[in-house]
């Protein structure tokens, strides 16, 4: 299990989510290829932009997410829902996990049953 924050523009909400597995590298390539990819051609819309590399998921659809580029290193959750990334369902912001993947794997705590 993990928390992670939400910041709404309004408000901040501290959520809980758990990890079912972690992706190996093969598999983190080619998850990033297919939630990188457009939806739509015709919209234009990527079901997330490229700067996340989903590296594993929780026990739904969400997917734990670690940045590339300028903030490198610092780990996301996302509640994948069935909209592409930044609309209806999915315009919810990204959940802010830990600074960087040694702090997230500290911060794991068992589930409670």
């Amino acid at each position: 299990m993990f928390y992670y924050t939400v910041q709404f523009y309004d408000r901040k909400e501290i959520r809980e989510s758990n990890i079912a597995f972690f992706h190996n590298a093969d598999d983190i390539i080619q998850a990033w290829k297919i939630v990188t990819q457009y939806e739509d051609e015709e919209e234009g819309l990527p079901q997330f932009p490229a700067n996340y590399l989903p590296v594993g998921n929780d026990s739904g659809q969400g997917l734990i997410l670690l940045e590339l580029g300028e903030h490198a290193g610092r780990v996301w959750y996302w509640e994948e829902k069935a909209d592409a990334w930044g609309t209806g369902d999915n315009a919810e912001p990204l959940g802010f996990v830990a600074e960087d993947f040694y702090e997230f794997i500290n911060g794991l705590r068992p589930p409670p049953y």
